[in-house]
């Protein structure tokens, strides 16, 4: 059941609007009066059809998807033999053949589709202007946009697909960085300190007879606890460098996230020298910036930048989105002290700028302060 409701969410007609064109379905059939046999074998058509379209919209299973997709077809040679009205079945069965099938298999299906349409108008006494041309144009138009949609939706799950798979070669990656260096720095460190363990032990036991040796025993403790202390230090000191944040890399993560809000981005950055607890501030403030599009803008588009000019540095963050009234919460309070820190201001306005009217968030850095 879940399965079925995830899938519905997901299907491009999942609003079902289009059922309202089966309106045209009864047209010939009310005006023209057909006998009651007639009208039943209609609605019964009309009840198959129904299914057929729940199969398709709902269905997880692709093998029942494409059978009903096809019994569409079939539905609509059969009422085509009395009623005009049958080319609406013929237009949902196209509307979602991109869909249920690769675009090598749905071009070919649309084209027999329309080819059935005219085997039909030449073969029973359908008019030409009522069924015929508004059937095929009508199915051209929405294959073509139903392999199209397709194909785009394809790409993009592959896209996606991609990025995680890089994510989770980059995760891998970094945790096997971490192991090798934690490795390096308390392997050689834990066997010292375990000799010197065993060495104390013994010592220990021999103070018992010689009271000399205490001297030697709190020589090895001392040790010990040399050893160890350098050994946090270290440990520290490479945590620290996991901690260090790469601006550039900064900029690119950020963009991807924009992109999979469905926010186009377009990004222009140079960045000048500047030391790692500015470049650390700078790819917070960054974040923050983004998480203000993210969260408030509606934008469809982002331009995402930074440049160095007359010993000024700026970095900007320019959307199309809604530009509502500014207010300081704890997000742009926080950009503004860190900015005020490394002594530069910033600015959030709405203006017109290249992709319209939108939210224009800038932050301007002395560059003798990034270092």
């Amino acid at each position: 059941m879940n399965e079925s409701k995830r899938w519905l969410r997901n299907t491009p007609n999942s609003t079902h609007i289009w059922l309202l064109t089966l309106g045209f379905y009864w047209l010939q059939p009310v005006l023209s009066e057909f006998p009651s046999i007639t009208m039943v074998w209609l609605a019964l058509a009309m009840l198959a059809f129904l299914g057929c379209y729940y199969i398709v919209s709902a269905s997880a299973n692709l093998t029942h998807r494409r059978l009903a997709n096809l019994g569409m077809v079939m539905l609509g040679i059969a009422t085509a033999t009395v009623n005009v009205g049958a080319n609406t079945f013929f237009i949902f069965a196209s509307a979602h053949f991109g869909h249920n099938w690769s675009m090598r298999i749905a071009v070919p299906l649309l084209i027999t589709n329309i080819v059935l349409m005219i085997g039909c108008y030449l073969l029973f006494p359908l008019h030409i202007g009522y069924f015929l041309l508004p059937g095929m144009i009508t199915s051209i138009i929405i294959g073509i946009e139903s392999v199209w949609v397709a194909r785009e939706e394809k790409h993009q799950s592959e896209l996606k697909q991609s990025q995680q798979e890089i994510q989770r070669l980059a995760a891998e990656a970094e945790r096997e960085r971490i192991g090798r260096d934690l490795h390096d720095i308390l392997g050689h460190t834990l066997s010292v300190v375990n000799m010197r363990a065993q060495l104390a032990e013994r010592v220990c036991q021999q103070a018992q007879h010689s009271p000399e040796k205490l001297e030697v025993l709190a020589e090895e403790l001392k040790n010990i606890g040399q050893v160890s202390r350098d050994a946090l230090k270290q440990v520290r000191e490479a945590v620290s460098h996991y901690r260090h944040v790469d601006l550039a890399s900064e900029f690119s993560a950020l963009s991807l996230e924009l992109e999979r809000h469905n926010i186009v981005t377009k990004s222009q950055i140079s960045l000048p020298q500047m030391s790692e607890k500015t470049e650390a501030e700078l790819g917070l403030i960054l974040r923050e910036l983004i998480t203000n599009v993210l969260r408030h803008s509606k934008a469809t588009q982002c331009q995402v930048g930074s440049e160095t000019n007359d010993n000024q540095f700026q970095l900007w963050v320019n959307d199309n989105g809604v530009g509502q009234d500014i207010q300081f919460g704890n997000g742009l309070t926080g950009i503004v002290e860190r900015v005020k820190a490394l002594n530069g201001s910033f600015s959030v306005t709405h203006k017109q700028g290249d992709l319209g009217q939108g939210t224009y968030q800038q932050i301007t850095i002395p560059v003798e302060a990034l270092s």
